[in-house]
């Protein structure tokens, strides 16, 4: 991540600011996602400064108008949902912001002008998930319940349905709820 801003190209003195929007800091995941990201852009001399929307998209786009005041180079968001945060983008768009997508994105018709998007494969993810589930109840039957997440992520939703793709595979589990 932090190798693909600065290319190798500039001094360290030349090395762009950075803010990074996240919609949470309270699980165990978004807590070393934020670490990670922290972590490296300063060990690689870059400045950021970063805001956590604490859940709500409203605080979400009042953090990402107030980072878009300070004119980074570079915003990194963990978008809170798929729809709502187009608007806010496009401000930033506008003023010469790189847009770059952590760990999900925005709907692809509320907003199109990114620089990238970095996330895991959260369909395989889930897959996964369901394949675990039937190696462990092997030809067992069971109710499984579903946790997803904050709905409207795409990450969440991405990782259902590879989840319910893959549970189709496993007649002995009924997934409930």
């Amino acid at each position: 991540f932090v190798v693909f801003l600065s290319g190798g190209c500039r001094q360290k003195e030349e090395l762009p600011f950075l803010a990074f929007s996240v919609y949470e800091q309270k699980t165990a995941r978004m807590a070393a996602l934020i670490g990670d990201v922290l972590s490296m852009a300063r060990e690689d001399g870059y400045s950021i400064e970063w805001r956590s929307g604490d859940g709500s998209i409203e605080k979400q786009k009042a953090d990402i108008r107030e980072l878009i005041g300070r004119k980074p180079e570079y915003l990194i968001v963990v978008p809170i949902q798929t729809l709502g945060l187009g608007e806010v983008l496009e401000e930033a768009r506008e003023q010469g912001i790189k847009i770059i997508f952590l760990d999900g994105m925005v709907d692809q018709e509320e907003f199109k002008d990114y620089l990238t998007v970095i996330r895991p494969d959260a369909r395989w993810e889930g897959e996964e998930c369901a394949k675990l589930l039937g190696a462990y109840f092997g030809g067992t039957e069971a109710k499984i319940l579903e946790i997803q997440g904050i709905a409207g992520n795409s990450q969440a939703q991405l990782r259902s349905v590879g989840f319910r793709n893959q549970l189709c595979e496993y007649p002995n589990l009924e997934l409930t709820g």
